[in-house]
């Protein structure tokens, strides 16, 4: 029998190729901000959180094993994957493996119920809430594959999807992973802090995963065609600007031809995916999928905050102190003609104000950091005041408040910034007499 701490050392040879994808790439870490922002909500303990990251970890590497191996892919985040090195049949036994070896993980979540001293009571509990999390980690396992499935099947066949088809594909195959995350954070938060989690606010969120998971495909979809080695168009898949080419300008044959059959013939290759590329942009389509994922982030916004309201859940006054759908999205507009990250937002602003030497440039800087749609962060909020301390105007620091209260969500969120902000409030003598929020 095979352990993980069998001397032989035999069980790190067989996950290898995981161990390998795992310490070799670098992802971004994204699903995992993500759940510590929806956390912010739900109010998992620590101990547990940590176990939900790692076990959504552990299943999104898992699963880009068996999709390089099924996509017969060469690259994955800069270096090769693992199926070129360990072979195909040891990476899809590695990936399988992991699956379980995630589910496992997710069964050391600890169910505690304090205000219950029966133990049978206790180990009753235990049981139901972790058969919930099984049965969700089942259906959750279906749909992702079901998602893949209709991928392979239409790139083998040649069968190119409409757009409602991708987009449902998309859901099952990369938003069911978000979503999932939020399944067990809700069951695990309705046992632990035994508040009524208002189904309102899980059926947004649940929307916004699907929202996200479309918004990150896409995204990668353009990506894919501009920046990388166009490894989707090579593999003959489906993505967006493909399938926008194929529906909307009837050029059915765009994939033919592609380098699979001039595998022998690089020169031959790359002027395939040269001209394809050049084709599907004068086409439009890549300008048709950006334009797409910008609709989709405008619907995505009052998914999550019509109904995300902390003065439903005044004891999680942190959840909106940034936009979260800014703070995860990795492309947002903010206006007609420009586009930046919440980060980039962020860090852009904070500079504006420490460069700013004057009054006029100082308001300069505020109108235009409270004319886009989101609530600054109390960084930028706090290098605001200190620029008006700087050129001496008090009456403008004043009226960074008064901005403030108009973009905030309503009174305990701005509470929430008076209160992070006391200390640089007292440290420069900016003292809020009058109540400024209205009632």
């Amino acid at each position: 029998m095979i352990s993980e701490d069998n001397e032989d050392n035999e069980y790190d040879k067989i996950i290898s190729p995981y161990t390998y994808l795992q310490t070799q790439t670098h992802g971004k870490g994204f699903r995992n901000k993500l759940i510590k922002i929806f956390n912010l909500y739900y109010q998992v303990n620590e101990e547990n959180l940590k176990v939900v990251e790692e076990f959504i970890d552990i299943l999104h590497n898992s699963s880009l094993l068996i999709d390089d191996v099924e996509d017969d892919g060469e690259i994955r985040r800069g270096i090769k994957c693992a199926h070129k090195i360990f072979g195909i049949a040891q990476t899809i036994n590695a990936g399988n493996l992991m699956y379980f070896k995630a589910l496992k993980k997710l069964m050391e979540i600890k169910i505690n119920d304090n205000n219950n001293n029966n133990n049978n009571n206790n180990n009753l509990i235990e049981f139901e809430i972790k058969n919930k999390l099984n049965l969700i980690f089942i259906e959750s396992m279906i749909k992702l594959h079901i998602g893949q499935g209709k991928e392979i099947y239409w790139r083998n066949f040649e069968k190119c999807p409409n757009e409602k088809e991708y987009m449902e594909m998309i859901i099952e195959k990369t938003g069911e992973l978000f979503q999932l995350g939020v399944y067990i954070l809700e069951i695990l938060s309705l046992n632990e802090i035994k508040i009524e989690i208002k189904n309102e606010i899980n059926k947004k969120i649940k929307e916004y995963c699907k929202i996200l998971g479309m918004i990150y495909q896409i995204k990668n979809d353009i990506k894919d065609l501009i920046d990388e080695d166009a490894h989707d168009l090579k593999e003959g898949k489906y993505s967006l600007p493909i399938i926008y080419c194929i529906k909307n300008k009837n050029k059915t044959k765009i994939l033919k031809h592609n380098n699979k059959d001039n595998k022998d013939n690089q020169i031959d290759k790359e002027e395939w995916k040269s001209g394809v590329i050049k084709e599907i942009e004068e086409l439009g389509g890549i300008s048709y999928a950006k334009d797409k994922m910008k609709e989709l982030v405008k619907e995505g916004i009052p998914a999550i905050r019509q109904n995300t309201r902390l003065a439903i859940v005044p004891a999680r006054k942190q959840l909106l102190n940034k936009s979260l759908f800014a703070s995860t999205l990795s492309i947002r507009k903010y206006s007609d003609h420009h586009e930046e990250t919440f980060e980039e937002f962020s860090t852009r602003y904070e500079k504006e104000f420490d460069e700013a030497y004057d009054l006029f440039e100082v308001q300069r800087v505020l109108n235009n950091c409270f004319s886009y749609d989101l609530v600054p962060p109390p960084a930028v909020i706090e290098k605001a005041l200190r620029a008006c301390r700087r050129v001496n105007d008090y009456a403008t620091a004043v009226r960074v408040f008064e901005g403030l209260k108009f973009k905030v969500e309503n009174k305990e969120q701005y509470q929430a910034y008076l209160d992070d902000l006391k200390s640089v409030r007292e440290e420069l003598g900016i003292d809020l007499k009058e109540e400024l929020f209205p009632q």
